[in-house]
């Protein structure tokens, strides 16, 4: 057996050559249901009323610089998911000494940070033991748990199987502990888009659908996932001609389950005007999912060469027509382009796959629409710029006898009248909102079925106010607003 000096001179050689880690790649892949632990702390016998509560960057178990020490952990299980009553403890060691050795992970009471050697939990029951041969070198270590309590909370320990071995010590690094809980399987993928260019995330709904690329080194979207809470998950993709042998396959870094997986294709693989075919597969470092359908695409890098015919027949092109917040219809016509999967006009900025579109201009006088058509590899085509003019009519005005605008009347808890009038928009207004400022309350509603409104406001300041005003049509859409500046009397 070795001396409890031998043991800490020992140890005192690990603390001096710490250096901080984190959990090996193929370790975070392997989680299940995953819970860090949300505390931690080690109490140790010679130092009875000291507390290490969450200490860094150790947690010690064993013989150490003052003595025997025991470990604990606390987890908080109630956001799990899914839940089995089997699993593993897992912690990272960063050197031991005094091995052969063995450690028990014990279920205990609940630690806080006023646990001390003096005030330790109980230990309640044995739940695993670890015996470390002649390595105690840096590793990943794991007890197998089963038989584990349904609880929200739970706080294990670690200690020697044998607390007389004084030449024993293990520095655990401070945060690594956690719990695993039995894998699922990932799921079967069915979320896969080749974005427009060479790109990896999220973007707009039509753009995940696109059946071409416009350029020969195209990144491949997945979302991956996977019923355990936590689960970090890597990919695996493959690509073939369509129908034909297999060009390359790539695997990912492993991440977070609702981070988007990519790859993009090397450079020399696909030609223009070639057709493919790509897919994916889920991996949890233990378990494999189904592949995925075949995603069919084509390269196609030649853009529309025509730009598409704005018309409509509520605004028509070079005329003064409509009024503010009265919507008009625009259709887009392709202009003899035979594969035109989608527009996009500058008016909302929004994409769309119908040639028809419905739009509310929010002032008057002289507009412009610039639209373009998209192919199916999103290649955009020349722009149309289509010009109209939107007629000026009587705006809606805000009235009140007690509070006139720009004038000091009435008084702080006074209330007053206010009245808005649609004028050239009441047949489009069916409700306005308004706010005071000051004291900054939140939107009121109150209904215009004539496109009128009558409400009564009380300012509760003195001095400067603003009401600001906007009318809402049966869409709920605001098609005008302005605001109605007012004094009230000290």
């Amino acid at each position: 057996m070795r001396s409890r000096r031998t043991g800490t001179l020992l140890l005192t050689s690990l603390l001096i050559s710490t250096t901080l880690a984190v959990l090996p790649q193929t370790a975070q892949a392997a989680n299940a249901s995953v819970v860090s632990a949300e505390s931690w702390t080690y109490v140790t016998k010679d130092l009875p009323d000291e507390t290490h509560w969450n200490a860094t960057p150790f947690a010690l178990t064993g013989y150490v610089p003052g003595g025997l020490s025991r470990s604990f952990y606390r987890f908080d299980l109630s956001e799990l998911r899914h839940r089995a009553e089997t699993g593993w403890f897992r912690n990272v060691l960063h050197g031991g000494t005094g091995c052969p050795a063995a450690l028990e992970l014990w279920e205990t009471g609940t630690v806080t940070p006023q646990t001390t050697w003096r005030n330790q939990p109980r230990w309640l029951k044995k739940l695993a033991s670890v015996r470390f041969t002649e390595n105690c070198a840096e590793q990943i270590v794991e007890w197998p748990l089963t038989g584990l309590p349904d609880r929200k909370k739970i706080t294990v320990g670690l200690r020697l199987a044998d607390e007389k071995a004084t030449g024993t010590a293990f520095l655990f690094r401070a945060g690594t502990a956690a719990l695993q809980f039995g894998n699922t399987r990932p799921g079967k993928p069915t979320r896969l888009w080749l974005p427009a260019h060479d790109g990896c995330g999220f973007s707009q709904p039509i753009l995940e659908k696109l059946s071409a690329t416009n350029v020969l080194t195209p990144t491949f979207n997945a979302l991956l996932t996977d019923r355990d809470t936590g689960q970090a998950l890597r990919a695996h993709f493959e690509w073939r001609t369509t129908g034909g042998p297999l060009i390359a396959a790539q695997k990912t870094a492993f991440g977070p389950a609702d981070q988007p997986k990519c790859v993009t294709v090397p450079k020399g693989q696909l030609t223009e005007s070639g057709s493919y075919q790509w897919r994916v597969r889920a991996d949890d470092g233990t378990a494999l999912s189904p592949w995925s359908d075949w995603y069919p695409f084509t390269v196609d890098m030649k853009p529309p060469d025509r730009a598409p015919i704005v018309s409509s027949p509520d605004y028509p092109e070079g005329q003064s027509a409509g009024r503010i917040g009265q919507p008009g219809t625009f259709t887009f016509d392709p202009d003899g382009v035979p594969d035109i999967a989608f527009y996009c006009c500058d008016a909302d900025s929004n994409f769309t796959t119908s040639p028809t579109v419905t739009l509310k201009p929010l002032s008057a006088g002289p507009q412009s629409l610039r639209v373009r058509s998209f192919d199916a590899a999103a290649n955009p085509s020349p722009a149309t710029d289509y010009s109209y003019s939107v007629n000026d009519v009587p705006l809606p005005v805000i009235n009140s006898p007690d509070y006139p605008e720009f004038e000091y009347a009435g008084s702080p808890g006074t209330p007053g009248t206010f009245t808005f009038t649609g004028n050239g928009l009441a047949d489009l207004i069916t409700h306005y909102a308004y706010r005071l400022d000051p004291p900054d309350d939140p939107w009121t509603t109150i209904p215009a079925p004539d496109g009128t409104a009558t409400t009564t406001i009380t300012p509760t300041a003195p001095d400067a106010h603003i009401l600001r005003v906007e009318a809402l049509d049966r869409d709920g859409d605001t098609i005008w607003s302005t605001t109605y500046s007012f004094n009230v009397n000290p």
